[in-house]
């Protein structure tokens, strides 16, 4: 009920305050029930893989990886999204191809795809600073084994034609356009004929990525961006300076990753959506979504989010906006886990000492302390720029109800 209510709330702010074109008001809700179709967004950071999470997912009896249990305990959460989306920041050139490795050069075992698999994620963005680890053979076997799985690809490609390529998720009614670039290689540099292999980010080549994507007749667009500065919770210049432009493009959705922590979210006045062919008046941007499980260790680093966003299509008007925006703060517990260590992601629903010690944690008071105060910053600082949003805490997730 919560959920609903803030919802409506939400709904009702964007249409007398913030959004001048809207179709919703209190009055027409009956009478648009039947026209109005839903589709939730799932977004997620940066996916790492550090040695020490090779080394305790390896079963030495069974000879394999396993690394589903990093992400049990928000499975259920992942499972419930339409486009379930993260980027990808290692590769999967194959153990014969240099071994197994984490930072600064990553190779995973394919192990660690599966888990993502499985988890629910259907998107994954893998234009990164980390693409070229282990050259284009990495990155090539790394495409192959995503698209084997029926997952979605984007920012890395295997030809010109595949690049040029728009990826559209299609379901529920909904049309979503999905792009990827990255600010930087670290220094490894494609020349030529073989720029088509990763996204970076290029304003021409961003803008005509738009242009093409509202050419088949996208719903949304969003961008997913991987720039900004390492550790740093604020968005510096060269990001608000790209995030503007994408949106003057014709964006409605910026989602980004890099920074490794949390930066806050915004929402954006699209001031005149018919002259770019957007559908939506109000845009929204992300700036950084910080890491989704990693080996990296300090409050802000093991700190995440899973961004929920819901959109409401009108098939009267064929216009499209954002009905609510909440989050689910999470954490990547490191330590003990059943019988050995493990890397899992907690969210904040599932923060239940008692609870977490039946199913095999062993954590300290200090680490519950750590834990709940990451979720308190988390909160203040994701929402500092947005107030009508619905933080999923502690005992609320039996209480989520669809509007």
């Amino acid at each position: 009920m919560l959920k609903a209510w803030l919802s409506f709330i939400f709904s009702y702010i964007f249409a007398f305050i913030i959004s001048t074109n809207t179709y919703f008001s209190p009055k027409n809700v009956g009478s648009l029930s039947d026209s109005l179709k839903y589709f939730k967004i799932l977004a997620v950071g940066d996916l790492m893989c550090h040695v020490p999470q090779i080394t305790n997912a390896y079963n030495d009896s069974l000879k394999n990886f396993d690394f589903k249990p990093g992400f049990e305990l928000v499975e259920k959460i992942l499972k419930d999204g339409d486009l379930v989306i993260a980027n990808l920041e290692t590769v999967f050139a194959g153990k014969e191809f240099g071994g197994y490795s984490g930072y600064p050069h990553f190779n995973s075992p394919d192990e660690f795809l599966n888990a993502l698999f499985h988890s629910g994620f259907n998107v994954l963005v893998t234009a990164n600073n980390h693409s070229l680890d282990r050259g284009t053979n990495g990155l090539l076997r790394t495409a192959q084994l995503i698209d084997n799985l029926g997952m979605i690809r984007i920012g890395t490609f295997s030809s010109q034609h595949d690049r040029d390529s728009i990826r559209i998720f299609e379901k529920n009614g909904f049309r979503i356009s999905i792009l990827n670039y990255t600010y930087d290689l670290n220094h490894n540099h494609l020349k030529g004929d073989y720029s088509f292999y990763i996204n970076t980010i290029n304003d021409s080549l961003i803008k005509n990525d738009i242009e093409n994507s509202k050419k088949l007749d996208a719903d949304a667009i969003i961008v997913y961006f991987h720039f900004g500065e390492e550790y740093q919770r604020i968005p510096n210049t060269y990001q608000k300076e790209i995030v503007d432009k994408t949106f003057q493009y014709g964006a409605d959705i910026i989602l980004a990753s890099h920074p490794h922590v949390l930066q806050p979210i915004e929402l954006r006045s699209l001031s005149d959506p018919d002259s770019v062919g957007t559908k939506l008046d109000t845009g929204f941007v992300a700036y950084s979504l910080g890491n989704f499980i990693s080996n990296q260790q300090g409050i802000y680093k093991q700190s995440g989010v899973i961004l929920e966003l819901k959109l409401e299509k009108n098939l009267q008007s064929n216009k499209v906006r954002i009905s609510s925006i909440d989050f689910h703060p999470t954490w990547v517990f490191i330590g003990r886990y059943k019988n050995g260590n493990n890397h899992i992601i907690i969210p904040l629903e599932e923060i239940d000492s008692i609870k977490l010690s039946s199913r095999g944690f062993s954590f300290s008071a200090g680490q519950v302390k750590q834990m709940n105060r990451a979720f308190f910053e988390t909160e203040n600082h994701l929402s500092q720029h947005i107030k009508n949003t619905n933080i999923f805490r502690l005992g609320e997730k039996n209480s989520r109800t669809e509007e």
